[in-house]
């Protein structure tokens, strides 16, 4: 008889701040607590996420090593493993595996272009172990069919969903609150600060920018291994006065208000969170053609796209949204109402709920 709460844990391998972290957190905060009862636990870093998800009153474990994840999930009888990130997902799907957890689900939310033929072996081989990996986009599903080769029957796509709540509310923020001159055309994006990202071709972007605009200004949202570099090249352009690096914020859509044109500058993606937030906030975007960017905006009808790794291309765009503000904002009004139809937290957590469910009766019964 399976007993009133289904057990879950939910494991990642760190809690760092990042897309796949704050969809983790997104889930833990809604999923039904009268159904399941949610634990988390990570491989390496705590991180800055870790306080919010024990504010939920869920606990969180440290669970570095193989041992340690194996004898958690007899103990705790876990009947539910879902896992996110490469080396969670790895580990996870072997260790769920040994351990006799009924129901194993790994996350991919990522094309990950960084990857070498050993990750995919290795994705490939530990995939039997899960009952269904969750992929946050088609261009994602597609990769691990064909890079991967991984069965197609075992993918299923959710995309990520916003809280609309959080962007409906009429926030006004003052530039100066920021260092930013009343004058200034911001331009803005929301990332961690990793060379995927793309900002490092961000900055030379602006350079050319203010060249026709000098008071363009750039607002960088976000913290990461990178940080450093990014602000050595900020001087290194003449920059410095320019470019803004706020870290990490809670106040997102106050940062977002205050933009003129919001920019996802990466290399690769599967369904960027950022752009979802900055078209929620009714902001004119631009984004380079990657991953599941074109699920989210279709080109001059919900923003602009260019090529990654193209500064030139990325200028000419953000100019021409500074310059057209009456078709940037017909776009933007698109593109909001895109985001309201396709991409709610609420659609997410109902989707993930029902796989949880038809595989926990497959599996488990009632």
């Amino acid at each position: 008889m399976l007993q009133d709460k289904v057990k879950i844990l939910q494991l990642i391998t760190s809690l760092n701040i990042g897309g796949t972290e704050h969809y983790l957190l997104s889930l833990v905060q809604r999923l039904n607590k009268r159904k399941y009862e949610i634990q988390v636990g990570y491989l390496k870093e705590r991180g800055p996420l870790a306080e919010a998800i024990e504010k939920e009153g869920i606990s969180l474990y440290h669970l570095s090593c193989p041992r340690k994840l194996f004898l958690f999930l007899r103990k705790e009888k876990i009947q539910l493993l879902h896992t996110y990130l490469y080396r969670a997902n790895i580990m996870g799907r072997i260790i769920g595996h040994i351990a006799g957890v009924p129901v194993i689900i790994s996350s991919q939310r990522s094309t990950d272009d960084w990857r070498r033929w050993h990750h995919s072996v290795a994705d490939r081989w530990t995939a039997r172990f899960a009952n269904k990996i969750i992929a946050n986009s088609e261009v994602v599903r597609k990769r691990l069919i064909h890079r991967e080769g991984i069965s197609e029957e075992k993918i299923t796509v959710i995309y990520s969903g916003i809280d609309l709540n959080k962007f409906r509310v009429n926030i006004k923020v003052k530039k100066e609150a920021l260092g930013i001159k009343p004058q200034s055309m911001v331009i803005g994006t929301i990332a961690r600060l990793h060379p995927a990202k793309g900002l490092t071709y961000l900055l030379k972007t602006l350079k050319q920018v203010k060249d026709t605009i000098p008071e363009a200004t750039l607002l960088i949202m976000g913290d990461g291994p990178i940080k450093k570099k990014l602000e050595e090249e900020t001087v290194s352009l003449g920059l410095k006065e320019r470019v803004i690096f706020t870290g990490f914020r809670q106040d997102i859509p106050q940062l977002l208000s205050l933009l003129d044109v919001f920019v996802l500058p990466s290399l690769w993606e599967g369904l960027p969170s950022s752009l979802l937030e900055a078209l929620a906030m009714g902001k004119p975007v631009v984004a380079t053609d990657v991953g599941g960017v074109r699920e989210i905006i279709q080109d001059r009808v919900h923003g602009l796209l260019v090529p990654p790794r193209d500064p030139g291309a990325l200028a000419q765009a953000i100019l021409w949204m500074l310059k057209n503000k009456k078709e940037a904002q017909e776009m933007a009004k698109r593109g909001k109402e895109r985001v309201e139809k396709y991409f709610t937290v609420d659609r997410m957590i109902e989707e993930t709920e029902k796989l949880y469910d038809e595989l926990i009766q497959e599996k488990i019964g009632s």
